[in-house]
């Protein structure tokens, strides 16, 4: 898992590289990652590229992850900026509806300039 989640000093943010999402204990070791870089290098800001993520076929399962991800109170202290591709389109739309319909800050862009300049500008203190 650490060669697909580390913390970028350069950008100040946590990476994120999904290959695949295959079950629920594979989410939750992402999010544990994620969890655990965020509070070594005290940073909430995450882009997570799906671009090498392909469509999940069963999006109630997206939706339980979406769930899942938005009872953990760690993770609502996050901003998170998913880079989706052609193939995950969907579903990141999908999850990310969810997400942010349960008070997430989620948010989906084509470019990583323009994740790191919503993550990394003025509003990030307001929201």
């Amino acid at each position: 898992m650490a060669d697909r989640v580390r913390y970028h000093p350069d950008k100040d943010v946590i990476m994120v590289r999904t290959m695949k999402l295959e079950d629920n204990e594979n989410f939750m070791d992402y999010v544990d990652a994620i969890k655990e870089l965020s509070r070594d290098r005290d940073t909430s800001e995450v882009v997570v590229d799906a671009r090498q993520l392909h469509r999940m076929e069963n999006m109630s399962k997206v939706y339980r992850f979406g769930e899942k991800l938005c009872r953990d109170k760690e993770m609502r202290k996050m901003r998170i900026a998913i880079l989706p591709g052609q193939k995950s389109e969907e579903s990141v739309t999908f999850f990310e509806n969810v997400v942010v319909n349960r008070g997430l800050r989620v948010r989906s862009f084509k470019e990583e300039e323009g994740a790191l300049e919503w993550l990394k500008g003025e509003e990030n203190t307001s929201d």
